[in-house]
């Protein structure tokens, strides 16, 4: 069991390798992250059936329930993409990291109930890379979490969030860190408001 928490945290995870993506920028920010008191940070595998099981476990690791779930990924784009939604595109054909393709049929449209005009400009404050948001988080695992995300934030009465963070070709880990950070202390902030 993770510790008592005194004040209200989040709950931010990240994955690790895949596919090309030998050093994924999204689980390095989510242990990154971790440090701060008012974060409990996790890495989860990109597989279709760990990724549930994993989120699942590290809700019931904790003493309290979080004030809102940031999960994380990576794409191939150069900026930062707030996901408004899961499940708006196709699941994708591409296998995850134990050769399972994603779980047939249509996934549930799920939207975010967080400011993300507020969590936009907050991200874009501390960067001069893209910050946008995006309407489709993908058909990929990280779209499938985050409908897990939103499933699991909705049933203990909280928000969650995607944000996509630019490989490391791209920004360095670094110049990414700032841009989680004001996210995560906006969306506390979005939590206390909402209370």
């Amino acid at each position: 069991m993770i510790g008592p928490m005194a004040a209200p945290f989040l709950l931010v995870t990240g994955f690790g390798a895949f596919e090309t993506v030998v050093d994924n920028p999204s689980g390095s920010l989510a242990e990154v992250l971790d440090v701060r008191p008012d974060v409990v940070g996790v890495r989860l595998p990109v597989t279709y059936g760990g990724v549930g099981e994993e989120l699942d476990r590290a809700l019931a690791g904790l003493d309290a329930p979080p004030a809102a779930i940031l999960a994380m990924g990576v794409h191939r784009g150069p900026g930062f993409r707030l996901e408004a939604q899961a499940g708006a595109g196709l699941p994708s054909s591409r296998p995850d990291t134990d050769g399972q393709p994603s779980p047939p049929g249509p996934r549930e449209l799920l939207g975010s109930g967080v400011d993300l005009e507020g969590c936009l400009n907050a991200c874009k404050a501390q960067t001069a890379h893209p910050v946008f948001i995006s309407q489709s988080a993908g058909g990929y695992v990280c779209d499938f979490v985050y409908g897990l995300a939103l499933k699991r934030a909705a049933e203990l009465g909280i928000q969650a969030l995607f944000l996509h963070v630019p490989p490391l070709d791209a920004v360095p880990q670094a110049e990414q860190e700032p841009v989680a950070n004001a996210l995560v202390t906006e969306l506390l902030a979005q939590a206390a408001t909402d209370r």
